[in-house]
């Protein structure tokens, strides 16, 4: 199945985790080049990344089950989360290889070449429990030249890492709501699903002040400013930062597993509803005319909706030109062993391209209006 993409410019880099086996997938990061106009979508292929070499299980130089990464439109570079433990979902994972943080850079139409690691140390993400699900990046402030942090969801033990890519140092933060457990199951097309991992999704204010998070098992939606995040000082520990703690923006129309930052509005996946939704931020603000630490969430707009195709829609990015990607996998149906790979009456596992007029968290522009509707 696919985890997680990340779109740049004409191409979507695709992970393709180990979660039920720890073998059978000898390539976990791939890139997908998007065909020109002249070439039906259908018939692209997807190409080891960034070479042809084996991502060989127990090989710690290389990667073993990368869950989510980003791409930054600044600089082009990917991001990659390997949580380092191949077949997570089975009774006997492959938990030989440290979680890291891989920096990519393209070098060619299909292959790259590896900027920089950043192993995470055992002390902070545990190679028996730890399972990385998704990954925002902090240049501390718009304009800024570097990436400087990396805030990742630690959904085996409901915590957020948080990674200085500069000093390369990592540590937790930890908030009760990472861990609020409303729900043991949710219903997807009928059938009750239980949720094995908690806190999954997260997101970034474009003016990288604020982290929000949520978690699979409620559909709350949660805020942080980032500041104290970025101290290490005081982010350990296991009862949160004193005087400082997240707050309930409110319910989102269903749980989800991923969202997405834009430079207007936030997007998430709602797995109980075959959809994604937005939540239109900025016009929030400007109507309650209150700042971001104020804001609560009232305008949800659902954008598209699908009871077949858009099972489990996940992970959420905005590309360069103003559209929302996202993919659907049905992955209540692979994890539970019920997915038909014989039926050819409809795909299993698809990427979707949305035009929503947003841009990407991250890219060094200045938004013109308020989305609405």
């Amino acid at each position: 199945m696919i985890s997680s993409i990340a779109v740049d410019r004409n191409y979507v880099f695709v992970s393709l985790p180990r979660m039920k086996a720890a073998g059978g997938v000898p390539w976990v990061l791939g890139i997908l080049p998007l065909p020109s106009s002249r070439q039906p979508l259908d018939q692209a292929k997807i190409i080891p990344y960034p070479n042809w070499d084996l991502h060989a299980v127990g090989d710690c130089d290389q990667l073993q089950n990368p869950l989510a990464m980003e791409v930054d439109p600044n600089t082009h570079l990917l991001y990659v989360v390997d949580t380092g433990r191949a077949g997570v979902l089975t009774d006997r994972p492959v938990n030989a290889c440290p979680a890291k943080i891989v920096v990519y850079k393209r070098t060619s139409a299909y292959h790259g070449v590896v900027v920089s690691t950043h192993v995470l140390p055992d002390d902070v993400v545990d190679r028996n429990s730890s399972v990385l699900t998704s990954v925002v990046l902090d240049y501390t402030h718009p304009h800024a030249d570097t990436v400087r942090y990396a805030y990742i969801s630690d959904a085996g033990q409901n915590k957020l890492i948080v990674h200085d890519l500069i000093n390369n140092k990592t540590w937790s933060y930890y908030d009760s709501t990472m861990s609020v457990h409303d729900k043991e199951n949710i219903t997807i097309n009928g059938q009750p699903v239980n949720i094995q991992l908690g806190l999954s999704g997260l997101a970034m204010s474009p003016d990288f002040n604020y982290l929000y998070w949520t978690s699979m098992w409620n559909d709350h939606l949660f805020q942080m400013p980032t500041w104290p995040l970025r101290d290490a000082s005081l982010s350990v520990g296991e009862d949160g930062i004193p005087g400082i703690q997240a707050r309930d923006l409110g319910v989102k129309v269903s749980n989800s597993d991923d969202m997405v930052h834009g430079k207007d509005s936030l997007y998430y996946g709602a797995l109980t509803k075959d959809a994604v939704y937005r939540w239109e931020k900025r016009h929030d603000l400007l109507t309650q005319h209150v700042p971001e630490d104020a804001v609560t969430m009232t305008t949800q707009s659902q954008l598209v909706q699908n009871w077949v195709t858009m099972q489990w829609p996940d992970s959420l990015c905005l590309d360069e030109a103003g559209n929302l990607w996202f993919t659907t996998s049905r992955t209540h149906l692979f994890l539970s062993g019920n997915l038909d790979f014989n039926d050819t009456s409809t795909f299993n596992f698809r990427i979707f391209k949305l035009p929503v007029s947003d841009n990407s968290y991250l890219q060094d522009i200045v938004p013109s209006g308020p989305v609405v509707g």
